[in-house]
């Protein structure tokens, strides 16, 4: 055998043959698999999403998602498998920047010292990394405009660390804000508008704006920003302790998420009883407070947009993320904000093994990959 057929004989051991995105979200786990091809496109074939149970108490630790984790990939060869990791954490973001030209390595140095000036929290204990977007051009000066991605180095480890007890070493983590903007290019009928993706996670929330300007490849990241509340703050509203015709009502963690996805928020009195022990009146008088919230932060970020883009409007809202199928949502956001609100499909665009994405719409948004 010759030495060109032996060398491809010992790539072929160590080629990838799987890309698998994963998100963890509090207490669930998205998951999208990829077959890749010669020619590196990607296919996907399967889609699923898996609830975290806890060891002990309400919320998921690293013990119970790794055995998630080893449950989902049962079976599955993953030294032949790259991890594409959706992370996220208060102080985990991504901006889009202009930088003056010059060469790669002076360019990632430089981002590196300038990324305090971009996020609005400390990055001394951060990780960096960047992208060029694409070369531009004002007044005749030629700039690079990057994609600068934060995210703190202990939060990191704290995901290697859950990895490393499920036995996956992961091939890169992207940002979240990355994954909406990955979504972003995907998606289709939306030239000429200013667009608001809105990830409502369990644990974390952002709000992303993009400008689709007709003629445009690519969508441009015109405003970002972390949300102060997220869908955990709906969930825990329902937990409350209730004084009803039956006695003293209260409602665990578990119990809430089965109350926001049957039920949702009543849109009248006369819904139906979530497990006989909350009247739907009682329902929207525990989730006001933190729907109230929501809307206002939504609001305010739209304020704040049309401000600082000389009186731009954003045109739809489009709900991506586990809490984006809370029932009754998109009405109430719709009615608060007088505007479209819809849920997006984080898996547009992707090719797909027949069947593969029978639960792509139980998917949150790792899609991305």
């Amino acid at each position: 055998m010759k030495w060109p057929q032996i060398k491809r004989k010992i790539m072929d051991i160590f080629k990838k043959e799987f890309v698998v995105g994963i998100e963890i979200d509090g207490g669930s786990l998205s998951v999208v698999r990829f077959l890749e091809d010669e020619d590196g496109n990607l296919r996907a074939i399967k889609a699923d999403r898996r609830e975290i149970t806890p060891s002990s108490g309400d919320s998921a630790d690293e013990e119970s998602t790794a055995k998630a984790l080893k449950e989902l990939f049962k079976g599955l060869d993953t030294r032949r498998s790259s991890f594409v990791v959706n992370i996220n954490c208060p102080n985990t973001s991504l901006k889009e920047v202009l930088v003056p030209l010059m060469p790669l390595t002076e360019l990632r140095e430089g981002i590196r010292l300038e990324a305090k000036n971009y996020f609005p929290f400390p990055v001394d204990k951060s990780i960096i990394d960047s992208e060029i977007l694409r070369e531009v051009s004002e007044e005749g000066i030629k700039r690079y405009e990057v994609l600068v991605a934060a995210s703190p180095r202990k939060t990191v480890e704290q995901y290697l660390s859950v990895f490393e007890k499920a036995g996956i070493r992961p091939s890169s983590f992207i940002p979240s804000i990355y994954s909406l903007q990955m979504l972003a290019g995907r998606s289709k009928g939306l030239e000429g508008k200013t667009v608001c993706f809105l990830n409502l996670g369990e644990l974390y929330a952002d709000i992303v704006i993009f400008s689709f300007e007709n003629g445009s490849q690519k969508p441009r990241l015109v405003f970002s920003r972390k949300m102060p509340l997220s869908g955990q703050d709906i969930i825990k509203s329902l937990t409350g302790t209730l004084v009803t015709d039956k006695g003293k009502v209260s409602l665990s963690m578990k119990e809430a998420r089965v109350v926001l996805k049957e039920v949702g928020i009543p849109e009248d009195n006369t819904e139906s009883l979530s497990n006989s022990k909350i009247p739907a009146s009682k329902i929207m008088s525990m989730l006001i407070g933190p729907l109230e919230r929501l809307s206002e932060e939504i609001g305010w970020c739209f304020d704040y947009y049309r401000e600082t883009s000389k009186g731009e409007a954003v045109d739809l809202l489009i709900l991506f993320g586990s809490q984006a199928s809370m029932k009754g949502l998109t009405h109430y956001l719709s009615e608060r904000m007088d505007m479209e609100v819809k849920v997006g499909n984080p898996l547009e665009g992707i090719e797909s093994k027949k069947g593969a994405l029978d639960k792509g719409g139980e998917v949150s948004s790792i899609a991305l990959a």
